[in-house]
């Protein structure tokens, strides 16, 4: 778009299968997305935000943790000094 405003996207599709029991493995997120934006109107000023599990799947990961739903986060980075 431009040198100050850039967005970021992401999708990824898994089909994870157990080949010798020809099963689907259980709680693997089949789709995922995640969309990330910044926009810099500044050298030292940057504002961003990102939402992570855009389709709101619930899924565990490899080491038996949930993770979670739906997520948005944004803020404001300010570069202080020389």
């Amino acid at each position: 778009m431009s040198p100050q405003f850039r967005i970021w996207a992401d999708y990824t599709f898994t089909l994870a299968k157990d080949e010798i029991a020809r099963q689907e493995l259980l709680h693997r997120p089949r789709h995922k997305a995640s969309a990330t934006t910044t926009w810099t109107p500044t050298d030292k000023v940057a504002v961003f935000g990102r939402i992570d599990n855009l389709f709101d799947k619930r899924w565990e990961n490899p080491v038996g943790f949930l993770v979670p739903g739906f997520g948005a986060f944004g803020g404001i980075k300010v570069a202080i000094g020389g």
